[in-house]
């Protein structure tokens, strides 16, 4: 079993023993600070399926933060299938980041260095589950 499938088990029980009562849930509160919780568990055998993405600019911090995003999907789809029409909760992930903008705002450098690190702080959490692929940019 994949750490992905424990935090799904572990939503399950939390909607089945609390779910008459809680109605709005938040699976991460800004996730990128969960990465120190997650680290000791990446071994490097994977058994998500995209092991690729630890070859990604050798970065594992993409492949924490896939893996976050993964759990974060399997409560949400859980809730929506099985909890949502018997107790009406809401499954929610909260996300923060700092806007940065470009320093010369004529320089077209500086203003894809700010674009470029939204799509990283932001865009690698939000453009998977509004448009179902990371931004380009970040890979």
């Amino acid at each position: 079993m994949s750490m992905t499938t424990y935090f799904s088990d572990y939503t399950n029980l939390c909607f089945e023993a609390f779910g008459d009562r809680v109605k709005h849930w938040v699976t991460y509160s800004d996730p990128q600070q969960h990465r120190k919780t997650i680290q000791p568990l990446m071994d490097g055998s994977l058994e998500v399926g995209r092991k690729g993405l630890l070859r990604l600019k050798g970065d594992r911090q993409l492949c924490e933060f896939w893996l976050l995003l993964q759990a974060h999907a399997q409560a949400w789809h859980s809730c929506n299938r099985t909890w949502r029409s018997r107790q009406q909760g809401l499954v929610g992930i909260s996300l923060n980041c700092n806007w940065e903008e470009s320093v010369d705002t004529s320089n077209s450098k500086d203003i894809e260095a700010a674009k470029q690190y939204l799509e990283f702080c932001l865009g690698w959490f939000v453009n998977p589950i509004y448009a179902g692929d990371h931004p380009q940019a970040t890979f």
